[in-house]
């Protein structure tokens, strides 16, 4: 039995909620329920959930399943997405910005003019994903596997990245600049 708290995690319907996205597909014993969760749904199953254009900033969604999650637009700013399953999540024009996705699996994902502006890709899977106009600005692309992505207009002037980063098949490798310090999630 898939309730609507087991399927999406309480934190994350408890943020929906509140900024009113889907609020009138719930009653209010349940939305008043859920509003009063945490800011964590690490672990939470949100397979092919409808988080398009929600703010998430700061929350943790460390080793989630989004598969095929749809966050178009959704702010993500300062999330902590580590280990997160997004293969074939649609993140069109999302704000990832200091985002923690070190780990994450993002293949398939579509990131069109999504801004990833310092966030940490560290280890991350980008296998086949469709990076076109995103914003990598100082982000952490160590030992990220860019297999077969699509970098169509992205500058990767300033990532931070290192000889285990892998490139696309025709995209010379950047620059990599030194890391500096960075805090934690």
């Amino acid at each position: 039995m898939s309730t609507p708290m087991r399927r999406y995690g309480v934190a994350v319907l408890a943020t929906i909620l509140s900024v009113g996205s889907v609020a009138g597909a719930y009653d209010h014993a349940v939305v008043a329920r859920l509003r009063a969760g945490g800011q964590s749904a690490a672990e939470a199953d949100l397979v092919n959930a409808p988080l398009s254009g929600v703010r998430l900033a700061s929350v943790n969604l460390s080793a989630a399943n989004l598969t095929g999650a749809a966050l178009t637009g959704a702010i993500l700013t300062d999330a902590n997405l580590s280990e997160a399953n997004l293969t074939r999540a649609d993140l069109r024009g999302a704000t990832l910005d200091a985002a923690n996705l070190a780990q994450a699996n993002l293949a398939g994902a579509n990131l069109t003019g999504a801004s990833l502006t310092g966030a940490t890709l560290v280890g991350t899977r980008l296998i086949g994903a469709n990076l076109t106009r995103a914003q990598l600005t100082r982000a952490w692309l160590n030992g990220a596997d860019l297999t077969d992505a699509d970098l169509t207009g992205v500058d990767l002037s300033t990532v931070v990245c290192d000889a285990t980063t892998r490139w696309p098949a025709g995209v010379p490798a950047p620059r990599c600049h030194p890391p500096r310090a960075r805090r934690h999630h």
